[in-house]
């Protein structure tokens, strides 16, 4: 293989070793960044997993809870959960009827 020469002038050779040390730098703060980034998503897992073993034994607790209550209670906790779902229909006749005005509009314009 042959080696080939370019003659550069002292100014392009400044600036091409300029660029090359800025380029260095710029990849060394992107390696620290990535560094710091890895660090963190690493202490985001370990709480999440934390969170995630607190929201369950809470909820193992509040299962307890209900059921040392008296039967009355469950009763209550159930014909709370029904009007919730009256909500949803609700909300789909709502769509329902707003379908129905558009179909209604679009065949007047035809």
């Amino acid at each position: 293989m042959e080696s080939i020469h370019i003659r550069l002038e002292h100014n392009e050779a400044l600036y091409g070793k300029r660029e090359l040390l800025s380029s260095e730098a710029n990849i060394l703060k992107i390696l620290n960044a990535l560094k710091c980034y890895k660090s963190l998503r690493r202490k985001e897992l370990i709480l999440k997993n934390k969170l995630k073993r607190e929201i369950n034994a809470t909820a193992k607790e509040i299962m307890k809870i209900e059921e040392s209550f008296p039967q009355e209670a469950e009763d209550f906790h159930m014909k709370r959960k029904h009007p919730k779902k009256k909500k949803t229909a609700k909300r789909s006749s709502s769509i329902e009827k707003q379908l129905k005005e558009i179909q209604e509009k679009l065949s007047r314009l035809q």
